[in-house]
């Protein structure tokens, strides 16, 4: 990680420039990823200001803290930084967690498992529609295949969930 130090109204210590570089070394074992680390250090009156820009390899964060002493602004921006990156450590590990749950394997082991439909041979019977439909009710069936006498054709009866039936003929 490149770390690039800058400092407004006043001249930084080496101090707290070693100060902040080992505190941000500390912020690898979150992110690898972490390219660059911009630190500004400012000084308003009695305040004094660290900001610290973290480059990552899919955005930037940025900390800011002010405190009474520089070591203490340094330690609280270095502390939310941490916070921000375990967050967003959590947050990617939780994706690929929810990505293995998600495998297509699973899916098709699932498939695997539900039993192929069998063909049924049926011989249709000579009969009405009305018939057909006395005898869908009798058997309880929701399909009922019969030979239309009327238009001599095959004809599907098929009784749809509301209760009422659909007649179904191919068509020449």
């Amino acid at each position: 990680m490149e770390i690039t130090t800058r400092s407004k109204n006043f001249t930084v210590s080496p101090a707290v420039r070693d100060y902040t570089e080992e505190k941000l070394q500390k912020l690898e074992k979150y992110s690898r990823k972490i390219i660059e680390a911009r630190v500004m250090f400012s000084l308003e009156r009695y305040r004094h200001i660290a900001e610290i820009v973290l480059r990552l390899n899919g955005g930037d964060i940025t900390g800011r803290a002010e405190s009474s002493d520089m070591f203490s602004s340094v330690d609280t921006v270095v502390d939310k930084l941490e916070r921000m990156l375990s967050k967003r450590k959590g947050k990617v590990t939780r994706r690929r967690q929810k990505k293995s749950v998600r495998d297509p394997k699973v899916h098709l082991e699932r498939l695997e498992k539900v039993a192929s439909p069998k063909p049924r041979e049926v011989v249709p019977q000579e009969m009405t529609v009305d018939e057909a439909m006395e005898e869908l009710e009798a058997t309880g069936e929701e399909i009922l295949i019969f030979l239309n006498t009327e238009t001599s054709r095959t004809t599907v009866l098929h009784r749809r969930k509301n209760g009422s039936f659909a007649l179904m003929e191919p068509v020449n």
